[in-house]
C-alpha cells in the first residue's frame, strides 16, 4: 500500500503475489518493498518466488520477475535502470525497461544474503553463508574480489556513502571494515555477543551501526573503530532500523514491541517514545526531511509521527492484515507499504488522493 503522508489516506493498493503455495503447503507473504531512487517505481518481493515491479503513478503491474527460488533480499540501481536481487547461491540482475535478466552472478558456496549497489552503480557488493563477500563489475558480470576475514556468514554488507569502503555484519559476531579499490580488511569491531545481521553506515559516512541478534544496536566511530554507544532500549529482537538523512537520528523497532523509538545518534538521548500501535510493530521509516517518522504495524496500519513532539498525527486505514514494511519516496510525497494481505498501496501526500490500486 502506498500512503499520502499529511492526509493518511490511500492512494494505491497493489495486488498480484499468490497468496498461498500449494506444492510447498505453506502460506505466501510480501516481506521486501522498495521505492526506484526517482520515484517512479516500486519494487515488491515475495515468498511465492517473484519480483514484482509496478508503475507508481498509473498503477499498473510492469513486470513479474520469476526468481526460482526464494528471494533474500533486492536493490534498484541507483539509475533506477535495474534491479539486484539474491536468490540460492547466486545474484540476479534485471533491466527494468526490457524485464530481461541480464546476468547472474555465480562465485559463491552457500546461499546469498545480502546485496547492495555502489553508489554510482558500476559495482555491486553480495554477502554470503559462504563467509565472504564478494565485489562484482556490473557491465561485465565479472568478480572482482573475493573478502575473506569472517569466522562466519556474511548477513549484510554496505557501501559507504562515497563508494570507497565496505561494512559486513556476520554471525562470527564481529562487523569488518573493508577497502574496495585493495580488499583489505581495515579494521574489525568487536563487541557483539552475538552474530550480527544488520550493518549500516550514518549518511556522513563517519559511523556505523550494527543490530544483532540478541536485540542490541550499537554505534561505532569509523576512524577510531571505538564503540561509541550500545542501546539495549528493546526488551526484543529489533526488527527495523531508519536513519535519518541528516545523519542525526535513528529509529528502531522490535519484534514484540507496540512502540518503537528514535535516538538522536550524538547524544544517544532518547526522544519521546512513539506509542499507539495495538500490535507489534514491524517497520520504521523516517522522512527525507527528518521531520516525520512512519511506522507499520501487525494491527494492520501505518502510523504518521512527529518526530520532535511524539504526536501521532494520523493513522493510514487499509490493509487487511499485518503491515510488514512501510517507506518514504525520495522526495517525501509519497509512502508506500507491503502487507501479509498481498498487496502494496500508493498515496499521494499532498492531496491524500487514493491514486490507484494495483492489481496483478
Amino acid at each position: 500500500k502506498l500512503w499520502d503522508v499529511k492526509s493518511g489516506r490511500v492512494l494505491r493498493t497493489f495486488k498480484g503475489h499468490s497468496d498461498y503455495d500449494v506444492a510447498d503447503d505453506v502460506t505466501n507473504f510480501i516481506d521486501l518493498v522498495a521505492l526506484s531512487p526517482d520515484g517512479r517505481y516500486a519494487l515488491s518481493g515475495s515468498s511465492d518466488h517473484t519480483l514484482r515491479l509496478w508503475d507508481v503513478k498509473s498503477g499498473k503491474k510492469l513486470r513479474t520477475f520469476k526468481s526460482y527460488g526464494y528471494v533474500t533480499s533486492v536493490a534498484f540501481s541507483p539509475d533506477g535502470q535495474y534491479v539486484l536481487s539474491g536468490v540460492g547461491w547466486e545474484l540476479k540482475l534485471w533491466d527494468i525497461g526490457s524485464a530481461k535478466e541480464i546476468r547472474t552472478f555465480e562465485g559463491h558456496a552457500d546461499q546469498v544474503y545480502s546485496v547492495a549497489f555502489s553508489p554510482d552503480g558500476r559495482y555491486v557488493l553480495s554477502g554470503s553463508m559462504d563467509k565472504t563477500l564478494k565485489l562484482w563489475d556490473v557491465k561485465s558480470g565479472r568478480e572482482l574480489r573475493t573478502f575473506e576475514g569472517h569466522a562466519g556468514g556474511v548477513h549484510s554488507v554496505a557501501f559507504s556513502p562515497n563508494g570507497r569502503y565496505a561494512l559486513s555484519g556476520s554471525s562470527d559476531h564481529t562487523i569488518k571494515l573493508w577497502d574496495i579499490g585493495s580488499g583489505k580488511e581495515l579494521r574489525t569491531f568487536k563487541g557483539h555477543a552475538v552474530g550480527v545481521y544488520s550493518v549500516a553506515f550514518s549518511p556522513d559516512g563517519r559511523h556505523a551501526f550494527s543490530v544483532d541478534q540478541g536485540n542490541t544496536l550499537k554505534l561505532w566511530d569509523i576512524e577510531s573503530g571505538k564503540e561509541i554507544r550500545s542501546f539495549k532500549g528493546h526488551v526484543d529482537e529489533i526488527s527495523s532500523i531508519s536513519f535519518s538523512s541528516n545523519g542525526r537520528y535513528y529509529a528502531l523497532s522490535g519484534t514484540s514491541s507496540h512502540m518503537f523509538k528514535i535516538r538522536d545518534i550524538k547524544s544517544g538521548k532518547e526522544l519521546p517514545t512513539f506509542k499507539g500501535h495495538t500490535r507489534v510493530v514491524t517497520s520504521v521509516s523516517l522522512s527525507p526531511d527528518g521531520h516525520y517518522a512512519l511506522s507499520g504495524s501487525f494491527d494492520h496500519t501505518l502510523k504518521l509521527w512527529d518526530i520532535r513532539s511524539g504526536k501521532n498525527l494520523r493513522i493510514f486505514n487499509g490493509h487487511s492484515m499485518p503491515v510488514t514494511s512501510v517507506a518514504f519516496s525520495p522526495d517525501g510525497h509519497y509512502a508506500l507499504s507491503g502487507s501479509f494481505d498481498h498487496t502494496l498501496k500508493l498515496w499521494d501526500i499532498r492531496s491524500g488522493k487514493n491514486l490507484r490500486i494495483f492489481n496483478g
